[in-house]
């Protein structure tokens, strides 16, 4: 019987250790109220370069005749184009093309057979007026055609209107969400999360206006999501 005993005082402090150890207290995570708002930031921007390309043609019965005079003309074009303040870093020279004619009457001429080696420059410049006197004097130096004169915003100036539309874009967000909590008798707390949605670039042509002035948008939107308390 005193072994029994023994056995039922020592069972009995154990149970009660283990049913404490088995207990946990769980602590329930406060509720983060949050609001999600959009934001959306536009800068317009005017063309600020011009692209002009050109082309430089020669022709000649003998290959490599005909190749030799259009690098001599298009070095011509290179040097007239320096002269006019172009940088070479702005003037970028295709690989040429390999054409050849058949011999042929023209009126009372007779024209040989000839190779015909064409070659196009495009030239960038940030001076819009004076595209006419670039391209003059190329011609005057031994270009043959002007293949295109287009417009378009530097990359310089793009990227910094990015910058200021995402800055646009932010600002209107955090004004929104101000305006919400605020009505809702809230302030609002810490940046949890934004991303940018879009990104876009478009043309905006102006009605009765030069290429010069073509207006091109760039637009941003971001979504944020903001703690309230």
């Amino acid at each position: 019987m005193k072994k029994i005993t023994l056995i039922k005082k020592i069972c009995l402090p154990l149970s009660i250790l283990l049913l404490f150890s088995s207990c946990t207290i769980k602590q329930t995570n406060p509720i983060i109220r949050t609001v999600t708002v959009s934001g959306s930031g536009q800068v317009d921007l005017k063309n600020d370069t011009a692209i002009i390309e050109l082309s430089v043609e020669t022709k000649n019965p003998d290959l490599l005749t005909a190749i030799e005079e259009n690098e001599n003309h298009l070095n011509d074009v290179w040097k007239a184009l320096n002269d006019k303040g172009i940088n070479s870093d702005n003037i970028n020279a295709e690989g040429y093309t390999i054409g050849f004619e058949e011999a042929h009457q023209n009126g009372r001429f007779y024209i040989q057979a000839q190779y015909v080696i064409t070659r196009h420059l495009k030239v960038a410049t940030g001076s819009l007026n004076r595209c006419g006197e670039i391209i003059d004097a190329a011609f005057k130096s031994g270009a043959n055609s002007l293949v295109s004169l287009t417009y378009k915003v530097s990359d310089s100036s793009k990227e910094d209107a990015v910058k200021q539309a995402r800055l646009l874009a932010s600002k209107q967000a955090e004004e929104t969400a101000q305006i919400l909590a605020s009505s809702n008798a809230l302030m609002v707390g810490q940046l949890i999360n934004i991303e940018e949605t879009s990104s876009a670039d478009y043309p905006r042509r102006q009605l009765d206006s030069a290429s010069t002035n073509d207006v091109n948008s760039i637009i941003i939107t971001v979504n944020a999501t903001y703690e309230l308390k």
